[in-house]
């Protein structure tokens, strides 16, 4: 009589489809912001083929963790990395110990008033012109720039109306005589969609 050789365990999946639809439920009845459930969905996924498991063990987060290291990611980067991880590993009922890597205290490289004036020089689309200096004079995000509605700007009183900020919070940012006829000529000739 012949042996039948027939292996047992259970295949490793390379379709992490269906555990990250569950995972981003999981990210939503949280109440996690939108960018917050892109930006962990992105993680996960890059995690789980890493692993190449849907249900990764603290060694194959370890494992993973030293190849993020190995990599020269940023502290925060390797952060969001985590925090992601983690709430995988809890959504499968598990825990992940996160130690947050704190930020080195290096004095930030900032553009003095002649950096500014060169940069803004250059720019020839005014397009471009009016997002650059948005952006630089009012203090605000590119993520914040982006999602500007019409409304949200008031050129009269040189302010802009930021919905959905740093953490989903919404405040006023402020325009100076520069942006603002910067912001003004543009949007007097751009195009309406």
């Amino acid at each position: 009589m012949a042996k039948i050789d027939v292996d047992w365990s259970i295949p490793k999946t390379t379709n992490f489809d269906q555990m990250l639809r569950r995972f981003q439920r999981y990210l939503e009845d949280r109440g996690d912001r939108e960018s917050t459930i892109e930006e962990y969905l992105g993680n996960v996924k890059r995690y789980l083929a890493f692993s190449k498991t849907d249900r990764p063990s603290l060694t194959d987060w370890q494992t993973y963790k030293e190849c993020l290291h190995d990599r020269k990611l940023s502290r925060s980067t390797l952060n969001q990395y985590a925090y992601a991880a983690r709430a995988y590993h809890r959504m499968l009922g598990g825990d992940l110990p996160v130690k947050r890597l704190e930020p080195h205290n290096e004095i930030p490289h900032y553009f003095d008033e002649d950096d500014v004036i060169k940069i803004f020089s250059v720019i020839s689309n005014i397009k471009h012109l009016a997002m650059l200096e948005t952006l630089f004079f009012a203090c605000i995000r590119v993520s914040e720039l982006i999602n500007l509605d019409d409304r949200d700007i008031d050129i009269k009183h040189y302010t802009i109306l930021i919905k959905e900020g740093k953490g989903g919070r919404a405040g006023i940012a402020y325009l100076n005589d520069e942006s603002a006829r910067t912001l003004q000529q543009y949007l007097e000739i751009r195009p309406l969609l």
